[in-house]
């Protein structure tokens, strides 16, 4: 577990810098230490979320509507991104039915701690139930030529994104 203060201190540092900078650095900052980057990274993407307000750019998308991922999901359309990576709709061709699926960022799939709490954090979401939490289903894997993909499928809600909804 990285230290909280650290983590804050590098959060604070990361926040008054322009978002074309802020990769290099977090790599400095975070001295090769995944788990803190990641942590940082993950808190920057809820910061951004909360307070970006235009929505972000399906031309930057790294899947596109019709693909086929893990041999069962086809991908409908891009519905955003962060810092852990992008959530599309998919329609589930095995069960039917339209999912969100998010795919996690190739940097983060590729680190075995964020893995493993990644892993973690599934299969308790999977045990709450509760009538304003998307239900998580399943983690899947698809292996494409630019390297494998890891992603999470979950219940698809229609409605407005947190942004959207600050907005009013």
């Amino acid at each position: 577990m990285s230290d909280p203060a650290r983590l804050q201190q590098i959060f604070d540092a990361a926040l008054g810098r322009p978002a074309d900078q802020r990769a290099a650095f977090l790599a400095d900052a975070c001295e090769g230490d995944a788990s803190l980057l990641a942590a940082v990274e993950e808190r920057l993407a809820r910061y951004d979320a909360t307070r970006t307000l235009a929505p972000p750019s399906p031309q930057e998308a790294a899947l596109a509507p019709g693909e086929l991922l893990g041999g069962r999901f086809r991908i409908e359309r891009f519905l955003g991104a962060g810092g852990m990576g992008e959530v599309y709709a998919a329609t589930d061709l095995e069960l039917g039915g339209v999912v969100a699926l998010k795919t996690l960022h190739p940097r983060l799939a590729a680190d075995p701690q964020y893995l493993q709490r990644f892993r973690r954090e599934v299969q308790l979401a999977r045990q709450v139930t509760h009538p304003n939490i998307c239900r998580v289903f399943d983690v899947g894997h698809d292996e494409r030529a630019s390297g494998p993909v890891l992603f999470l499928t979950m219940e698809y809600l229609d409605g407005w994104t947190l942004a959207r909804r600050l907005q009013l």
